[in-house]
């Protein structure tokens, strides 16, 4: 399994598309973390004046540090069937049922999906979070938005300095395995919005467009994404020790999301993702039931 202290991801793909958002590229003024969910707004670190003061200074690049790893304890034959199954499905270059055994046997390493699930708490949040911050976008607009989860002074920057904070504010720095891969995934989904918006070429007020499949597609691939990333660390496969080549690991991620993302999308059919109250016990059940649904279908309805 590995003991190493940090969990940097299966590499390969900056987790969110500018380069100073990766390990050592920014600076160290992280975002706040997400608001409490009684609605108070935490003020951001060092901020003393109104967020709309004029001599507010430009705020700092935020960071997107790594957390440290606390290995998790399998057991120590079923983790050895899965990783001798992903490698069988990696050398038939994924024939036949090979992914599927692959899946069933890492599904069943993790104790099955419930626990699977269960063990996917800080995913389960941060895509909670996840859609809870889009659907106040498709709502009120990105201001209003951002100010929700205390970035006023984030307002008017760039959309890379934006989406970076905004990583920061849904998912916060972890020191597990699971936190990591959680971090990551919500730094995916925000990648494939900054490129669906042509934020690279904008500005961040294009994401006012936001619609309610563009929510839903964001959560499925924060939830396949996690998956996936998870099932590298777990295996303890990492690009840049060359445990797992780049081009493996780009099929294992096709793989995953084509096993995962038709679950979620039907597990989202069943609720307004706009009017739904992302705070609510109705919203936790349904973020468990999406990741419990993903990981029974990856392991073969187990």
């Amino acid at each position: 399994m590995g003991t190493s202290k940090s969990y940097g991801g299966p590499g390969g793909r900056p987790p969110l598309l500018p380069p100073w958002a990766l390990p050592g590229g920014g600076g160290a003024d992280p975002s706040p973390p997400l608001p409490p969910e009684d609605g108070n707004m935490p003020q951001a670190p060092g901020d003393s004046t109104s967020p709309s003061s004029q001599n507010t200074p430009a705020p700092a690049t935020p960071s997107l540090p790594h957390p440290s790893v606390r290995p998790i304890p399998p057991s120590v034959q079923n983790w050895g069937r899965a990783k001798r199954s992903f490698g069988a499905a990696i050398s038939n270059r994924g024939r036949g049922s090979a992914w599927q055994k692959a899946g069933r046997g890492y599904v069943r390493a993790l104790g099955g999906s419930r626990k699977a699930a269960g063990s996917a708490r800080a995913a389960q949040r941060s895509s909670r979070a996840l859609g809870r911050f889009l659907a106040d976008v498709a709502n009120r607009g990105i201001g209003p938005a951002l100010q929700s989860l205390g970035l006023d002074r984030y307002v008017g920057q760039s959309p890379e300095i934006v989406m970076a904070a905004i990583a920061n504010a849904l998912a916060p720095e972890g020191s597990t395995r699971e936190q990591a891969a959680a971090r990551r995934a919500i730094s995916d989904a925000l990648k494939e919005l900054y490129e669906k918006y042509s934020l690279p070429t904008g500005t961040i007020d294009s994401l006012n467009n936001m619609t309610a499949q563009a929510i839903v597609d964001a959560l499925t691939g924060a939830v396949s994404s996690f998956i996936y990333r998870r099932w590298l660390s777990d295996l303890g496969l990492k690009i840049e020790q060359k445990a797992i080549s780049h081009s493996q690991a780009v099929k294992l991620e096709r793989e995953v999301k084509k096993y995962v993302r038709d679950r979620t999308r039907l597990d989202l059919k069943k609720i307004d993702v706009l009017k739904l109250n992302w705070k609510s016990d109705e919203a936790k059940a349904l973020m468990k039931q999406i990741y419990t649904d993903a990981y029974s279908f990856l392991g073969g309805g187990e």
